[in-house]
């Protein structure tokens, strides 16, 4: 499955990483940031 989210807020960081963290972890998630810093850790789950 293929997600993308519009920002990288509270909500945003929430559902990322509740996919991330998922047994089965085979979502592609695509981020289109305003905030460099938040997506950068976001990228390293």
């Amino acid at each position: 499955m293929k997600l993308g989210f519009i920002g990288t807020g509270a909500l945003t960081s929430a559902i990322v990483t509740g996919l991330k963290s998922a047994a089965d972890n085979s979502v592609s998630v695509l981020l289109s940031p305003r905030n460099q810093e938040i997506a950068a850790s976001l990228a390293l789950l």
